[in-house]
């Protein structure tokens, strides 16, 4: 089934704050619409593009990441994190509790860091990966 997503967002080492809003859904200039074959999505699913190879081999340039804000978030799940600083970063999830996450980085090296939910803007799940 097609499933037209809302936009595509070049993903870099440049955060994407202004391009996400607090709720982690698109917003700002910048955003095209794209259709992606992909299982039922909610409405607020969309796509963000890889544009280097920082992340390689989990993710390399032109992978386009379908991302949810809203869809339920698992030890293992992977996603993207929104920090209040407005850095955001492409984590594997860890443990989780009410209070805290821990987030392991995939690039460039593996490394587990816990942190307060209240320290973190969002989380979107990244739900399938377009290569």
């Amino acid at each position: 089934r097609n499933v037209k997503l809302g936009a595509v967002f070049e993903l870099s080492q440049a955060s994407i704050a202004g391009q996400i809003d607090a709720a982690g859904r698109p917003t700002g200039a910048g955003w095209n619409s794209v259709e992606i074959v992909c299982p039922d999505l909610a409405a607020d699913t969309f796509a963000l593009q890889v544009s280097d190879d920082h992340m390689a081999p989990v993710y390399q340039t032109g992978d386009r990441l379908v991302v949810s804000p809203t869809a339920r978030i698992r030890p293992l799940d992977r996603g993207i994190a929104m920090h209040e600083n407005g850095n955001a970063r492409i984590y594997e999830i860890g443990q989780l509790s009410a209070t805290t996450v821990t987030l392991t980085t995939l690039y460039p090296t593996r490394a587990n860091q816990a942190f307060a939910k209240t320290d973190l803007a969002w989380i979107a799940r990244i739900l399938w990966v377009s290569r």
